[in-house]
């Protein structure tokens, strides 16, 4: 079944709200049927303008019909509605487009055409619900979500009552209506529109419709006995809706009579994605919507986006750059005017707050600067977007906060102010290149490494930056001549190791972070193991002896099987520079320096295993670094503290200290590990093992060999996992693990 529609008129220019009067168009003339009935439908004028039709050259010029439709019903009670009268159903036979419909049963009831007359339309409700007639008193089913229609209202959503002696029945509206206007800067589709009463008034369900018997307006109510029904849906889904840059796009939503006199909200989603809202809680009036009214609300009103910023923890921490990130919702017409990173030195913020001092109004360029370079991942629910920060200040604490400008330049701040501390330079031309420290510049005081005591007798080492390298790629040799041109180097990050990156296999020319026992790459002691190259890969413990013999360390006899031995490019670059592998046991387990590090050092804070995480949220790219582990996969390891360890007042201290723990018991963000780098902390990622040609466990156990043999078959190594970290012995010279190296403390 089809409800009364609206004669379309050409779009032209929107006039002011200025009001017109509705054209009385009365259709097809003459008297009422024999055996049916001539239905007229009310077009009065007043009020805010058209009652009917919301076409904008029609508002300006009065032309404002409703018509009827091909196959409308209506339904008619003769003998005034009383106990005991007929109630039939008549169809339109004739008038489809105009105001006069001639409606038969398509049977003859000459016994039914017994005055007065009372009738409804429409019979049933868009949803196919019934709606009812009973003497005098309609009852209308209103929908909670109405269908869009082109510059009109939802069919089947104006019911409609009569009554009358005769054959002519005099329809009159029951309900009025709202209708605005939208434009867009961009074209973007609508999907719903969502009207919300600011009163607890009912705007939908049961509508019960008093039918005057002589001549007056009918009087509804309708039921509130949930206040959910303040709020009316407007389903544009299935209309392909498309706001236009130029030319407004009209939605209209009817509304029973007297409501929204305390004011209302209009919301437009696409999708999930709120594109406008605007609200109206003014004093309206007690009869803001008249019966049979269609107001219109506005004739200029823009989509606004309505932006959410989340600022998100930085990543690709240097000595002097940064990746600072933020996400940002409700953007519907590709991306935000403007959006960013602001970014301050702690220092500089002083005693405010963050957020006080990271606005748009105190970017200078100098203290408080601001970054809009970037990806944007546009036309989503939520993107993402990355803002290089320049230029920074080597081992600073810095805030960094996202924003974004909506279309109409407003400006949305991410609640969240992220402290990040820039890494220290690890490459001073100095005796201490490449170990961990608190550099500030050259003859400081505080230019000192970071200590950790190894054993009872107070024996102190400095850890290297980063876990031990061979960038065998660099090579251009053979096994022969051991791969002239590669080299030893420091991981970058502390965090970075190589995984399964070919190490599994005999390849000369392939990076690797993970040796067997002894594979310094040094030959020139006599005797020499069988399997010295940082390459070797043959499954046979005996291979791998230092010295050629079993019962030897790694720094025994000359120190030269100590991978520690070795020039290192970003450790001072010189052969036996004091680089060495901590001891695995010296006169019985207690006195082992990794043992000793780990359970038995007097400082407040000894170790934490953690979970890493090099991104703020999933959907950005990280730029890998020499095999860091992709963005999004969490970096599992066990942090050490150093012994004068001091908790930076930024970082919350961790859940589980100084005892074995999942490792996602701590979480850690890399803006918060930079923190506790600029502290001291050693970071010793999970960089699995290699048992014969196979990577092992990468990511969820950390091997890191010792210099300590154990028997004829093993050596002694830290094994961490989640929820577990000790000392391990007996594991095959000829496994590859990785190496932490330390130097002697001055």
């Amino acid at each position: 079944m089809k409800t009364n529609t609206l004669r379309l008129m050409t779009f032209g220019a929107i006039a002011t709200l200025a009001l017109a009067s509705c054209n009385k168009n009365n259709g097809t003339e003459g008297d009422a049927p024999e055996n049916g009935f001539r239905a007229i439908i009310e077009q009065t004028d007043g009020g805010d303008g058209s009652r009917t039709y919301i076409d904008p050259q029609s508002w300006a010029n009065g032309t404002t019909d409703l018509l009827w439709t091909t196959n409308d019903f209506i339904k008619v009670a003769n003998n005034g509605g009383a106990s005991g009268c007929q109630t039939l159903t008549y169809q339109l036979t004739d008038g489809a487009g105009t105001t006069n419909g001639i409606f038969y049963t398509g049977e003859e009831h000459e016994t039914f055409f017994t005055p007065d007359y009372v009738a409804i339309y429409p019979i049933e409700n868009e949803a196919g619900t019934a709606n009812t007639l009973s003497g005098t008193t309609a009852t209308f089913n209103l929908p909670a979500t109405q269908t869009y229609k082109e510059n009109s209202f939802a069919e089947k959503s104006m019911p409609m009552v009569a009554y009358s002696s005769d054959q002519t029945l005099p329809f009159k509206n029951v309900l009025g209506g709202i209708c605005f206007p939208i434009v867009c800067a961009s074209p973007v589709q609508v999907t719903s529109v969502v009207l919300t009463s600011a009163a607890n008034e009912a705007l939908w369900g049961t509508c019960t419709t008093t039918i005057s018997t002589s001549g007056g307006d009918p009087t509804s109510q309708v039921t509130n006995s949930d206040a959910a029904k303040n709020v009316i849906t407007l389903d544009c889904s299935g209309s392909n809706v498309t706001l236009d840059p130029d030319d407004p796009t009209y939605f209209c939503i009817m509304v029973p009579p007297g409501s929204l006199a305390n004011g209302f909200t209009l919301q437009a989603y696409s999708g999930s994605t709120k594109v406008f809202e605007k609200s109206n809680n003014n004093n309206l009036g007690a009869d803001f919507i008249p019966r049979s009214v269609i107001r219109k609300v506005s004739n200029d009103l823009s989509v606004t986006e309505t932006l959410t910023v989340t600022t998100i923890s930085p990543t690709s921490i240097t000595t002097t750059s940064a990746k600072g990130l933020g996400a940002v919702s409700g953007m519907l017409m590709g991306t935000p005017s403007e959006y960013g990173i602001l970014y301050a030195k702690a220092s500089y913020i002083g005693s405010n707050t963050p957020a006080e001092v990271l606005t748009y109004a105190n970017v200078d360029g100098t203290n408080v600067i601001k970054c809009t370079s970037g990806a944007f991942t546009a036309g989503t629910d939520i993107a993402n977007y990355e803002a290089d920060m320049t230029g920074l200040d080597v081992n600073t604490v810095y805030y960094v906060r996202a924003y974004a400008k909506n279309n109409i330049g407003t400006l949305t701040y991410g609640d969240d102010c992220i402290p990040f501390a820039t890494r220290r330079d690890y490459f001073a031309n100095d005796s201490h290149q490449g170990v961990m420290r608190n550099r500030t510049a050259d003859g400081d005081a505080n230019n000192n490494p970071y200590e950790f005591t190894v054993t009872a007798d107070g024996k102190k080492v400095y850890f290297s930056m980063g876990n031990l390298q061979y960038i065998g790629s660099a090579g251009s040799g053979s096994a022969d001549d051991n791969n002239a041109g590669a080299y030893w180097k420091f991981a970058d990050y502390q965090f970075e190791y190589f995984g399964d990156n070919g190490q599994g296999s005999d390849a000369i020319k392939q990076d690797r972070d993970i040796f067997g026992w002894g594979t310094s790459g040094i030959n020139d002691y006599t005797p020499i193991a069988i399997c010295w190259q940082p390459w070797s890969t043959i499954p046979v413990a005996q291979y791998y002896y230092p010295y050629g013999a079993a019962n030897t360390n790694l720094n025994s006899n000359s120190g030269k099987a100590d991978w520690g031995y070795n020039a290192i490019s970003n450790g001072g670059n010189t052969l036996n520079s004091g680089w060495c592998t901590l001891q695995g046991s010296t006169n019985g387990g207690n006195t082992a320096e990794w043992n000793y590090l780990f359970n038995v050092r007097n400082c407040g804070f000894r170790y934490a295993q953690v979970q890493l995480t090099l991104k703020g949220t999933s959907g950005m790219s990280y730029t890998t670094v020499n095999g860091v582990p992709a963005c999004g996969t969490p970096i599992n390891g066990v942090i050490v503290f150093p012994d004068n360890f001091t908790w930076p007042t930024l970082v919350n201290i961790l859940t589980t200290l100084n005892a074995q723990s999942p490792w996602s018991t701590n979480k850690l963000t890399e803006a918060q590990w930079s923190l506790l780098e600029q502290a001291g902390a050693i970071f010793l990622p999970a960089a699995g093992y290699r048992y014969l040609y196979m990577i092992c466990e990468a990511g969820f156990m950390g091997h890191y060999w010792s210099s300590t043999y154990w028997n004829q078959f093993g050596a002694y190594y830290l094994r961490s996992e989640s929820n577990w970290i000790a000392m391990g012995y007996g594991s095959g010279l000829e496994c590859g693990l990785t190496v932490r190296l330390v130097c002697p403390a001055e």
